[in-house]
């Protein structure tokens, strides 16, 4: 059975441990000091790493890491080294395959490819140049006879990407010796204490920028002991689709007598492992720094005969099939959003965008990059990036404001581009995993086939444009048939990877598209598609005058995501909610994309002309006939900050602050949630009306009457990893602490090892977890989890606009051994923090 079979059966495989921590105890010990690095010993003094796979070998390890984990052109340069990558490597592998030979059939050999000590994200080497050492090194492990290509301790996601793709041209090129059919391919990222790779970059990031280039287990080795990566590798647990690695220290280094000390002993490390394996479905399990052979003969004493059971036996290939991720270099994005759409920010097209056109004309690439940020705080859950400009370089120009973006933006990118030597030059630089829009069959496929091999080489998504050798599809009928003939291309081609489906629209300014209803064409296309489909939105409307063209946008995408939309590309400062647009101009707007009746485009236009271009799209009428707290549910509403404090002390006058924010503010948020969850509402309008929540909460703040009791009770609260939102979080401090509380609001985004923390830190007694997605309550659950593992059963408060009472008391509950609470609102939290 070869490696590859092996972990397809789900048995759990044992790694050795720490090579580096046990090579300097050697060396120390055998009086050697004089060498650049540990890879060189493998030439001078071979017989130290003899015996260190000999004792792990004992120990019961399957797998032996031969010492290469520097040993490419990179690290060996700076040793003076580099004529040596060849005969380093050659006796790194065989030291370890003459050791495992000594054992029964079983044993393999994994070769480490380490990270060097290059960040390619922040510039110290190119792309290119790191995949050719990783490829010159992978080649000549192949070529010495490796059953495994282990990239490990990996701190920058584009150094790890480089690394892969490195090993994949390798394997794809080398002839592989004839008694090893096949080489796996494994990676493993380091996450520091604080909870992302050196970087920034979280789990999921990683596991989205990694997983899609084609491996065979993915998970992590170094920086910290398992308890720090319990949270990480239940991740992976939950969404990885492939085998699970953990590989690590034994426990945080402590500094005694000036050395490195690792306190976790053989049992409570190996104590850990079993858990892995038992609750979480890790296959692969070893150590890095500071385990020595006892550790891994108890790690294999648990579990020698261990198979997973049925239900944690990891099915990797239908595990989390439906679920897919795309990311920037700091978080990832599930590229099926629920509710719908997939927004995909406009702003940073040069042909679309009159600011960012200026900006890149000027050569400001920096100042064009900060529109990234301007775009995540609008609501887009990823940016199009199309660069192509007559006169200009747009491959130099992509690679310039790639490289900004790469470190810049929170969001992943889609690289809108039909060059393929542009779409390489900005993949080249984004770490996370990107989108690809787009290619076609307008010459038959010659230019697709380019672009899917970029796909493929980067792991990026695809965006596949109904356009064929007779150009733009027309009809329903005829961009299903265009559709699926170019899906078929695509897997004809070996790409296996998402692809989703853009059915096109023609703007129905012309007379021809209007009166042949190019809008009812695309929805039923949208319709019928078995792909995830995207549509660039406002074509639908170019070349019509501003309001007209904010109304046909807002309605189409309305009916769009009806008709089962997965992506909108589009600019949302410029779509109204329908709440804003009358009735009469609606049915308008949907006769025009239905093509209802004759001559409708001049109806519609006419409408506008009448109206002066004066359509009924402003905030909430401020009439003297309203109120001020009317007038203040409007602000609301509509996510309108304008006068807002001034307003705010008017409605003051008459009624107290606690009444404002629980009979106003609260129920308009409400309202705003509840038209959100019943589609009616896009998240960027429901993110403008959490900043208007937000300000007027700050300006509310000091009128509330703080209690004189005596701080009571700490909070520790924070919103659950993943999750970004936090008025709600931010609401329940304002009122705890001006109740008499202390609350310790750690932020968003929080994973549970900072609540634990902070727990740890001040001694609070009570925590609260925050979050407005629905995958944030599958995050509450894990972490609940682990609070129990980690034997702290505190009462906890959760709360969340995907929440409901049930789901904490039959699903929270049932998981956690403490009291858990469900707190619809912020008031309903202070009345449990009072019974508590």
């Amino acid at each position: 059975m070869n490696f590859t079979e092996l972990l397809k059966s789900g048995r759990v495989i044992v790694w050795d441990g720490a090579m580096g921590t046990n090579l300097t105890l050697k060396c120390v010990r055998a009086g050697v000091f004089k060498f650049s690095c540990n890879e060189e010993l493998n030439l001078t003094h071979p017989q130290i790493v003899r015996e260190i796979h000999e004792e792990f070998l004992a120990a019961g390890a399957q797998v032996l890491e031969a010492n290469t984990f520097g040993a490419n052109r990179i690290v060996l340069a700076e040793h003076g080294l580099a004529d040596k990558v060849r005969e380093i490597n050659f006796a790194a592998v065989r030291i370890a395959k003459e050791e495992i030979k000594k054992i029964p059939p079983g044993g393999f050999v994994a070769a480490d490819i380490g990270p060097t000590s290059r960040l390619p994200t922040l510039g110290h080497i190119s792309f290119n140049e790191m995949v050719e050492a990783y490829k010159e090194q992978a080649s000549i492990l192949i070529e010495a006879g490796v059953d495994i290509l282990q990239v490990v301790t990996c701190q920058d996601i584009l150094q790890t990407k480089a690394a892969v793709i490195g090993c994949k041209e390798a394997l794809s090129e080398v002839i592989v010796p004839s008694d090893h059919r096949t080489i796996a391919l494994v990676v493993t990222i380091t996450i520091e204490p604080s909870g992302t790779m050196l970087l920034g970059t979280d789990i999921g990031a990683a596991l989205a920028s990694v997983a899609s280039l084609g491996i065979d287990a993915f998970g992590l080795n170094c920086a910290t002991g398992p308890a720090e990566m319990e949270e990480h590798l239940r991740y992976l647990s939950d969404f990885s689709p492939i085998p699970i690695v953990a590989l690590p220290n034994a426990g945080l280094p402590e500094i005694k007598d000036g050395k490195a000390h690792y306190p976790l002993g053989a049992d409570e490390f190996a104590e850990w492992m079993e858990y892995f394996v038992k609750e979480l479905g890790v296959q692969i399990v070893g150590g890095c720094c500071g385990t020595t052979p006892e550790h891994i003969a108890e790690v294999r004493k648990r579990l020698s005969t261990y198979l997973p059971k049925s239900e944690n036996l990891n099915t990797y290939a239908l595990k989390h099939s439906s679920t897919s991720f795309i990311s920037s270099l700091y978080s990832a994005v599930s590229i099926d959003q629920e509710p719908r759409p997939l927004i995909i920010g406009e702003r940073m097209n040069i042909n679309g965008s009159k600011e960012f056109r200026e900006h890149i004309l000027k050569d400001d690439f920096d100042a064009a990059a900060q529109m990234a940020k301007k775009q995540a705080d609008t609501g887009a859950h990823i940016l199009d990036l199309s660069i192509a400009y007559a006169g200009r370089d747009e491959v130099k120009d992509i690679g310039e404001i790639s490289r900004r973006l790469a470190k810049t933006s929170p969001l992943p990118i889609m690289v809108d581009s039909t060059n393929p030597d542009a779409i390489s030059a900005a993949l080249s630089h984004l770490g996370g995993r990107s989108v690809i829009n787009s290619i076609n069959l307008e010459d038959g496929g010659a230019k697709a086939k380019k672009i899917i091999e970029i796909a493929k080489r980067h792991g990026s998504v695809l965006v596949a444009l109904t356009i064929d050798e007779e150009g733009m599809a027309l009809t329903a009928d005829k961009k299903i048939s265009v559709a699926k003939r170019i899906v078929e291309f695509c897997m004809d081609h070996g790409f296996t990877g998402e692809i989703f489906i853009d059915p096109l629209t023609f703007t129905l300014a012309d007379p021809k598209a209007a009166e042949f209803g190019s809008g009812r064409e695309t929805l039923e296309a949208i319709k019928l598609l078995k792909q995830r489909t995207i549509l660039g939105v406002s074509n639908i409307s170019y070349g019509l005058k501003p309001d007209a063209r904010r109304v046909l946008n807002s309605v189409f995408l309305h009916e769009t995501v009806l008709a089962g939309l997965d992506a909108a590309i589009v600019h949302a400062g410029q779509i109204l909610p329908l709440h804003k647009i009358d009735k009469p101009t609606q049915q308008l707007a949907k006769d025009l994309i239905f093509c209802r009746k004759k001559g409708i485009l001049e109806e519609f236009l006419a409408y506008f002309e009448a109206k002066n271009a004066k359509t009924d799209t402003k905030p909430v009428k401020t009439s003297k006939k309203l109120s001020k707290s009317d007038i203040l549910r409007g602000k609301i509403l509509d996510g309108d900050k304008t006068g807002l404090a001034e307003l705010i002390k008017d409605v003051l006058t008459g009624q107290g602050a606690e009444n404002i924010l629980n009979d106003i503010l609260l129920p308009s948020m409400q309202k705003v949630g509840d038209m959100f969850g019943a589609g009616e509402l896009q998240l960027p309008f429901v993110l403008q009306s959490a900043e208007v929540m937000r300000e007027a909460s700050d300006i509310l703040s000091p009128y509330f009457k703080a209690c004189n009791i005596k701080e009571r009770c700490k909070m520790v609260l924070a919103t659950v990893r993943g999750d970004v939102h936090d008025i709600g979080k931010n609401l329940v401090d304002i009122i705890l602490t001006n109740n008499g509380y202390k609350v310790h609001n750690l932020g968003v985004k929080q994973p549970v090892e900072a609540v634990i923390k902070a727990v740890q830190e001040t001694g609070a007694g009570i925590i609260g977890l925050s979050g407005l997605l629905v995958q944030s309550c599958l995050v509450m659950k894990e972490d609940l989890i682990e609070l129990n593992h980690r034997q702290i059963n505190l009462p906890i408060i959760c709360g969340g606009a995907a929440l409901t009472r049930k789901f904490v008391e039959d699903e929270l509950q049932k998981v956690y051994k403490g009291k858990v609470y469900y707190a619809k609102d912020a008031f309903e939290g202070l009345k449990i923090m009072r019974s508590l």
